[in-house]
């Protein structure tokens, strides 16, 4: 019991709840004889096909629970720029200029296009993702010692900032980031004490969830569908739906049923290249495809929105995830070999970054953007996630330089003095 107040405790929680949503999945698929979520209403595979895809689903989760492991003395590198005023304020800066970018042009809701507004001013925010910036420093801030300064302030911000564009998924991660950091430093004995804080805010977390998924769909649609949902949300009814909506937006099994059921004709695409190879996934890529010319092919999410999941449910609440299973059941066998290397590549590259920047609140997040981004089969967005951390160690390594150069001239003039 005692092992489940710790770190591997909340890991532990957190695949549980996801590998619970595709159990869930898994029953209710079979009792339709139909896909659900995105895919409501297209039929099922057979019963030992779908039973065959959650026993991956499932592997895949226990296999992820054991990566990326904390480590003792693992220190920050950086410590005086990590818990500095100037990249705190920094980050809050970066924050503040994407929210009135969001405001001023109405680009980067969910739902959206960062294509159609903004101007030039739009690409800085490829190179530079406030959400993933904040959210990295969040980590790398938690278990340091002594009190980071506008860290607060900076995290106000990126929840005002996210529920005004429609997004609370990230909220997740600062959830998970907050309950690691609340056994890690409250220690290892459970008392009633902590149970009844854990029960407490656990049943705030519950109501509060409940309803930001419905804000988030009515700020999705915008204009008259704000004021009408809002207007008719029933406590009873938004928290008695509350699992049924969080099972089908986290569990997998449904889209990678769909991609059973249409394995050939979307193999077949991907061969063609009308649909991009899983290596085709990410800005970096698909700018140097750009560059040269070539079409890579549509995004596989993408792909499968516009041709597969009607438009209005889209608008309002899809997040298509073809999976890191369902590219094993499309690609052919030398192809899922090249898959698996390329998945385990990033992964390295993750840690890489992480061992760079030191520090165990990041060694958490690495592990928690595996089960977030790699899992569902978002590839871009954990490129995304890879290059944030990149330009986190741009940051502190300039901050770092500026602060040793200012310290060699202080010291200069005290000795000419």
């Amino acid at each position: 019991m005692r092992n489940l107040f710790s770190s591997f405790g909340v890991k532990f929680a957190f695949v549980l709840m996801y590998i619970v949503s595709n159990i869930w999945a898994a029953f209710d698929i079979i009792d339709k004889d139909s896909l659900i979520g995105d895919h409501a209403g297209w039929p099922a595979p057979s019963v030992s096909e779908i039973l065959i895809a959650l026993g991956f689903v499932i592997s895949v989760y226990i296999g992820i629970l054991f990566l990326v492991k904390e480590k003792k003395n693992c220190k920050v590198r950086c410590p005086a720029v990590i818990q500095s005023k100037t990249l705190s304020l920094t980050i809050f800066a970066i924050q503040a200029i994407f929210f009135a970018f969001v405001v001023i042009f109405s680009a980067g809701a969910a739902g959206g296009d960062m294509d159609k507004a903004g101007g030039g001013l739009r690409f800085l925010f490829y190179l530079i993702n406030p959400d993933l910036l904040f959210i990295i420093f969040y980590a790398a801030t938690m278990l340091v010692p002594g009190n980071v300064k506008y860290r607060k302030a900076n995290l106000v911000l990126f929840f005002v900032s996210n529920l005004v564009r429609g997004w609370i998924g990230q909220t997740l991660v600062i959830v998970f980031l907050l309950a690691i950091n609340w056994v890690k430093t409250s220690g290892q004995d459970i008392s009633g004490k902590k149970l009844v804080s854990l029960t407490f805010f656990g049943f705030i977390f519950f109501v509060l969830a409940s309803f930001l998924m419905h804000i988030k769909i009515a700020l999705r649609l915008g204009g008259d569908a704000i004021v009408e949902i809002l207007g008719s949300l029933s406590v009873y009814d938004v928290m008695s739906t509350f699992f049924e909506t969080l099972f089908s937006r986290l569990q997998l099994l449904s889209t990678v049923s769909f991609q059973i059921t249409k394995k050939g004709e979307l193999s077949r695409f991907i061969d063609e290249g009308i649909i991009g190879n899983f290596y085709t996934d990410g800005l970096p890529q698909q700018t140097i495809y750009k560059i040269l010319g070539i079409d890579p092919g549509e995004n596989l999410n993408l792909f499968l929105w516009k041709y597969y999941i009607p438009g209005d449910f889209f608008e309002a609440q899809t997040t298509v995830q073809p999976g890191f299973v369902g590219w094993l059941y499309l690609l052919s066998m030398p192809s899922i070999i090249i898959f698996l290397c390329y998945m385990a590549t990033l992964i390295y590259i993750n840690l890489r970054l992480i061992k760079k920047i030191g520090g165990n609140g990041l060694r958490y997040l690495s592990w928690f953007s595996i089960m977030l981004y790699l899992v569902p089969g978002w590839l871009g967005a954990y490129i995304s996630f890879l290059w944030s951390l990149m330009v986190f160690l741009m940051m502190v390594s300039f901050i770092h330089d500026r602060q040793v150069v200012s310290a060699i001239v202080r010291k200069v003039q005290v000795d000419a003095g």
